[in-house]
């Protein structure tokens, strides 16, 4: 990308506006408007014989969260309830092409509520030796028929302003919401694979750039409790 640009075209000097979306530019900053390109120099520069480029990078298309699926219900998360061992694999750093995975156990309980339109899930373990607790608070929404999920912990006792929301779609939940990682925005991924209710798998994605992208950063493997 230019850190400057050109207000006029080199080779006709048509004056061209910062963000022209038709302005053509090689990596020497040779600068030249859309009809000389089309016409004439075909995305060559006739200086250096480089390519040419659009000076105006295409603004990244926005991730839009999905509709409910057609078999969305307020029974989706029935498989849950009740108390399980959990194993967890968390990747150690986000976003940073880290490889390092710390493995620990955890325990899980989950009660329906609402006459079944919600549910409280308890979460406990241990982190770097010393005890953490979470409590996942889900509501499902018989109109949109979405299921919204509000996170709190014991590090920070403040309950989502941006719950992840979404639906199952045969066996698997997918929710989403946007949040923010060291001050850049990002997309959140909460995953529910339920096709084997006995064994369900929850993981966790990241994206940086609107969904083209995914980085998974955490699994947590079930397995009910005796």
């Amino acid at each position: 990308m230019l850190t400057q640009s050109k207000t006029k075209c080199d080779r006709c000097a048509t004056p061209l506006a910062p963000d022209d979306p038709g302005a053509v530019a090689c990596s020497h900053q040779c600068t030249f408007c859309a009809p000389c390109n089309d016409t004439q120099l075909h995305g060559t520069c006739p200086n250096c014989g480089g390519a040419l480029t659009s000076r105006v990078p295409p603004a990244p298309a926005v991730f839009t969260f999905p509709g409910a699926s057609a078999s969305s219900s307020a029974r989706d998360f029935d498989f849950l309830a009740g108390r399980w061992t959990v194993h967890n694999r968390k990747l150690r750093q986000r976003l940073a092409n880290c490889q390092d995975w710390d493995e620990f156990p955890s325990t899980l309980t989950m009660a329906p509520a609402l006459l079944g339109l919600a549910n409280v899930e308890h979460y406990a373990a241990q982190f770097g030796g010393r005890p953490f607790e979470g409590m996942a608070v889900r509501l499902f929404d018989p109109g949109t028929r979405l299921w919204s999920v509000y996170w709190m912990d014991s590090s920070g006792p403040v309950m989502d302003s941006h719950p992840v929301v979404g639906s199952f779609d045969e066996g698997v939940g997918r929710l989403y919401s946007r949040g923010e990682l060291a001050g850049r925005p990002i997309v959140v991924l909460y995953q529910w694979d339920a096709r084997d209710p006995d064994a369900p798998l929850w993981s966790q994605a990241f994206s940086a750039d609107e969904g083209r992208s995914w980085e998974w950063n955490w699994y947590m493997h079930l397995k009910r409790a005796a």
